[in-house]
């Protein structure tokens, strides 16, 4: 019988236990070839935990994609590096200074999602799908770490994993009792700010070749930041059984390690956005108008650098 979870636990538990591993890339490879491959074998087969016993069983059907998911899947779980699909290295000049005015420290911030999805994987008791989810997600912010890491020539292994500057938010993040809870901190609220953080920056490299690793690392880094905010309304949906009061009062912990930023400002109003989008949801209760408003937010952005 294959334990998918106590397989999963494994191979995310040192970014949880937020310290700098030698083999990062590949245990976020291994996340990302784990939920990719095991979400489309639940829909094949809810009960192939007990009817499999070796990680990468085949399909029932005979669908081309799903033999091709089958044949790849050894290779993905095994890769020992991450990257996007375009060829990245060290910028110089001024590609290089215009890329770190914007992202230069946010690496830290994608190793704080590693470690606080990490936690939520082993501590929050998942549903496998649930487990499948955050592991797709966790493979993305190992991409971001790795495309930021290439593009400024930093040295993870010299780094601090989490530095002090966000261990705050670390040390909150973990006092989370819920999938809920948690979703509504790190995907709702702290990736619904980094969508629009995100598309701020498209925006503003927007003068850079749109085939330069720069603008195309932009571009991935606002979508799947915007993929990551609306993951997280699926989970809040998937087990909503809460009234405002409760999304009230988390917000407001959120805001003692996230403090309110003058309105004026950039920051200010992203943070605002992500707490009325919130709100908006408590409201509707829609997945569907949530996504609606938020799409529309991150496209105007990217093409105007304008919120709204």
């Amino acid at each position: 019988m294959l334990d998918i979870q106590q397989i999963v636990a494994d191979v995310v538990r040192p970014f949880g236990d937020g310290r700098y591993v030698q083999d990062w890339q590949a245990r976020a490879a291994r996340a990302g070839a784990l939920a990719d491959y095991y979400s489309l074998r639940q829909a094949d087969n809810p009960f192939f935990e007990l009817d499999d016993d070796t990680l990468g069983v085949g399909f029932g059907a005979d669908s081309i994609l799903r033999q091709g998911v089958h044949q790849m899947f050894s290779a993905a779980f095994e890769s020992t590096t991450i990257s996007y699909a375009f060829p990245m290295y060290e910028l110089a000049g001024d590609e290089r200074n215009v890329f770190e005015a914007h992202y230069g420290g946010v690496d830290s911030v994608e190793k704080m999602a590693l470690t606080a999805i990490a936690w939520a994987i082993i501590s929050l008791s998942p549903t496998r799908r649930d487990m499948l989810l955050l592991c797709g997600q966790l493979y993305e912010e190992g991409l971001h770490l790795k495309a930021l890491s290439t593009l400024l020539g930093i040295d993870e292994a010299q780094q601090p994993w989490i530095t002090a500057k966000r261990e705050p938010f670390v040390t909150f993040a973990r006092t989370a009792e819920s999938i809920t809870e948690y979703a509504i901190v790190q995907n709702c609220l702290s990736e619904g700010e980094g969508a629009l953080a995100a598309a701020e920056i498209q925006y503003a490299l927007r003068a850079l070749p749109r085939d330069s690793p720069a603008a195309q690392v932009a571009r991935r880094i606002t979508a799947e930041e915007t993929h990551h905010a609306l993951l997280g309304y699926l989970l809040v949906r998937q087990h909503d059984a809460y009234d405002e009061q409760f999304y009230n009062a988390v917000i407001d912990r959120y805001r003692t390690v996230e403090p309110l930023r003058p309105p004026e400002t950039a920051k200010g109003r992203r943070q605002r956005f992500a707490v009325q989008l919130v709100q908006h949801y408590v409201k509707t209760r829609s997945v569907a108008k949530v996504e609606a408003v938020l799409v529309d937010a991150v496209d105007r952005l990217r093409r105007t650098g304008q919120l709204g």
